[in-house]
């Protein structure tokens, strides 16, 4: 990784606050428009070795297995897709070391809740990602114009001849490939009912 790229694995523990009527976040935000040197990539780690980390919750305990690599957040290893009965769920991730308890599905990086699911059978380990975070795009994104947004999964549809990649809660949409070849990455997105697609700095890229 580039030095000019600042790599943190964070553990959900620190600075719970609100935001709106959703979810509570986890960790400083990103400042809206602010321009960083460089764009901070980030790790979610909901556990601490076996147990949740410090400050995470369990929103409930399900039964299921998971049956494929995570599409979500596709450069960790530990991250897998997942059911629990009709629900699917993605991503979901592994204690450490691998193996030793539940798995932890979140909905984004910013939730201090979980929901854990006990596996009915091993995941299918030779259907893992690859680590490789730099190539791959991340689960979810903090951008200089306030969004923050996470990698859609299902079929999308094209703009402009590029895929509709993340959504976001305030109608933002994320299209196409992220831009880095700069220190501060870069993507495309369209507000909503607007018909200009500019690029707008992200601040933080969550895996």
């Amino acid at each position: 990784m580039s030095g000019r790229l600042r790599r943190w694995v964070v553990i959900p523990a620190l600075c719970a606050v609100a935001v709106g009527p959703a979810l509570p976040v986890i960790g400083p935000a990103a400042a809206q428009g602010s321009h960083p040197a460089s764009t901070d990539v980030r790790i979610f780690s909901p556990f601490a070795g076996s147990k949740l980390a410090q400050g995470m919750t369990a929103s409930g305990t399900d039964a299921g297995e998971c049956f494929t690599a995570s599409l979500a957040s596709q450069g960790r290893p530990d991250a897998w897709r997942c059911s629990a009965g009709n629900t699917i769920l993605d991503p979901c991730f592994e204690t450490q070391p691998p193996g030793t308890g539940p798995v932890a599905c979140a909905v984004s990086p910013w939730s201090s809740q979980v929901r854990l699911l006990k596996l009915s059978k091993p995941v299918p380990r030779n259907q893992a990602n690859k680590e490789d975070l730099l190539a791959s795009p991340p689960w979810a994104l903090e951008l200089a114009d306030g969004s923050r947004c996470t990698f859609l999964t299902g079929a999308t549809m094209a703009v402009a001849d590029m895929r509709w990649n993340y959504g976001c809660p305030n109608g933002a949409e994320v299209i196409g490939e992220m831009y880095r070849g700069d220190p501060v990455w870069r993507v495309f997105v369209r507000r909503p009912s607007g018909a200009i697609i500019k690029q707008v700095d992200v601040l933080v890229a969550w895996y």
